[in-house]
C-alpha cells in the first residue's frame, strides 16, 4: 500500500513544473480567468498546491523583470523663475514695445516704466515662490502618503502570499489524509467481505445445529411412544429414556457454548467494524475542516485584493489633485503676467495723448505674444507629468 501511495505521489508531482504551470497560466488568461493555484491545478488534473504555488511565484518574478527592464528612467523638469524672467526681457515684441513707448514719452517716464515692471516682476516672483512652496509642500505630502499606502499595500500582499502558501500546504495534507484514508478503507474491504462470510458460515452452522436439536427432541418423543407402548418392556425403555436424556442434554450444552462461541466472534467483528466507521467518520470531519479552513482563507484573500484595489484609487486620487495643484499654478504665473502687461498699458495710456497707429501695433503685438508665452510657459510643465 505504502508503494501504491508512492507511486502516486511521484506522478503527481512529475505534473507540475514550470513549463507546466506557464502552459496552464496562458490557457487560463486565455479564456478570460485568473491563473489561480486552484485553477491551474484543475487544468493539470492534479499536483501539489505548494509546488504549483512556487511555480506561479517564478512566473510573477520573471512579468516584473521584464516589466522593469523596459520602463526607461524619466528626468522631470521644473520652470526656473529666473530663466522666465530673462526670457521676458529677451522677447523680441517686448523690446520693441519699449521702445516704442520710451520714443513716445520722449524719456520722461523710461524711470517710471522700469520701477513699475521692476514691481511687476517682484510681485511675479513672489507669486512664482509662494505657489512654486505650496506645490513643494503639496507633492511632498503626496509622496508621503503614496509611499505610506504603497508600503501598507506591500504588506497586504505578503501577508496574503504567505496565507496562500499556508493554505496551499494545508489542501496537500488533506489530499493525502484523503488518499490515506481510501488506501485503509480499500484495504479493510476484504477483511469486512470475509468478516460477513464468516458470520454467514456461522448462521448456517446454528441453523444445522438446531435441526439437529429438533431431531433429537423427536427421537425422544418417539422413545417416549415406545415406552408407553411398550410398558411390558418397561425397565428398558427407561433405561433408553435415560440414556436419552443425558445424550440430549449434553448436546445442548455443547451447542450453547458452541452458540456462545460464535456470538462472542460476531460481536468482537462487529466492533472492529464500529471501530473501522469511526475512523473513517473521523477523517471525513478533518477533510471538511480542512476544505472550511482553505475557504475562510480565500475570502480573507479575496478581502486583501479589494483592499489594495482601494489603496490604488486613493493613489490615483492624490496624484489627479496635484495634477489640479500644478494646473493653478500655471494660471497664476499666466496671471502674473497678465497684470504685467496691464500695468505697461495703464502707464502708456495714463501718459500723453500719441496716435493711434502708433499704439495699436504695440498692443496687437502684446496679444499675439500672449499664446506663445502660455506655450513656453506650459511647455516645461508638460515634459514631467508625474512631477
Amino acid at each position: 500500500m505504502e508503494n501504491v501511495m508512492a507511486d502516486v505521489m511521484a506522478g503527481t508531482e512529475a505534473l507540475v513544473t514550470l513549463e507546466s504551470v506557464r502552459e496552464a497560466a496562458r490557457q487560463l488568461v486565455g479564456e478570460g480567468r485568473r491563473p489561480t493555484t486552484r485553477a491551474v491545478r484543475d487544468v493539470l488534473g492534479g499536483g501539489s498546491h505548494t509546488d504549483i504555488l512556487r511555480c506561479l511565484r517564478e512566473l510573477r518574478g520573471e512579468r516584473v523583470d521584464a516589466a522593469a527592464a523596459l520602463d526607461e528612467p524619466t528626468q522631470t523638469r521644473r520652470p526656473d523663475t529666473d530663466d522666465v524672467a530673462a526670457d521676458f526681457d529677451a522677447d523680441p515684441a517686448v523690446q520693441a514695445l519699449m521702445t516704442q513707448l520710451a520714443d513716445l514719452m520722449k524719456g520722461k517716464l523710461s524711470a517710471v516704466v522700469h520701477a513699475e515692471r521692476d514691481i511687476a516682476r517682484t510681485k511675479l516672483d513672489t507669486v512664482k515662490a509662494v505657489e512654486k512652496e505650496r506645490a513643494d509642500r503639496a507633492e511632498k505630502a503626496a509622496a508621503d502618503k503614496v509611499q505610506r499606502i504603497t508600503e501598507e499595500a506591500e504588506a497586504a500582499v505578503a501577508e496574503a502570499q504567505a496565507n496562500e502558501a499556508e493554505i496551499a500546504a494545508a489542501l496537500d495534507e488533506a489530499d493525502t489524509r484523503a488518499a490515506a484514508a481510501e488506501g485503509e478503507l480499500e484495504a479493510l474491504r476484504p477483511q469486512f467481505a470475509a468478516a460477513k462470510s464468516l458470520a454467514n458460515e456461522l448462521k448456517i452452522l446454528v441453523s444445522k445445529q438446531e435441526r439437529e436439536i429438533e431431531s433429537l427432541r423427536q427421537r425422544a418423543e418417539t422413545a417416549e411412544a415406545a415406552r408407553e407402548a411398550a410398558r411390558s418392556d418397561a425397565n428398558a425403555a427407561r433405561s433408553d429414556a435415560e440414556f436419552l436424556r443425558q445424550s440430549q442434554t449434553s448436546a445442548q450444552q455443547d451447542h450453547a457454548a458452541e452458540v456462545g462461541r460464535l456470538r462472542r466472534e460476531l460481536d468482537d467483528i462487529r466492533a472492529q467494524r464500529d471501530a473501522e466507521r469511526a475512523r473513517n467518520d473521523k477523517l471525513q470531519e478533518e477533510r471538511l475542516a480542512a476544505e472550511r479552513v482553505a475557504a475562510e482563507a480565500r475570502a480573507e484573500l479575496k478581502s486583501f485584493t479589494a483592499e489594495n484595489g482601494r489603496l490604488q484609487t486613493e493613489v490615483n486620487r492624490l496624484r489627479t489633485e496635484r495634477d489640479g495643484e500644478r494646473d493653478g499654478r500655471v494660471a497664476a504665473e499666466k496671471a502674473a503676467e497678465r497684470a504685467v502687461t496691464e500695468a505697461e498699458a495703464l502707464r502708456s495710456s495714463s501718459t500723453e495723448p500719441a496716435p493711434k497707429s502708433a499704439i495699436r501695433p504695440a498692443h496687437r503685438r502684446v496679444h499675439t505674444k500672449r499664446p506663445t508665452e502660455d506655450t513656453q510657459e506650459r511647455a516645461p510643465m508638460q515634459e514631467a507629468p508625474g512631477g
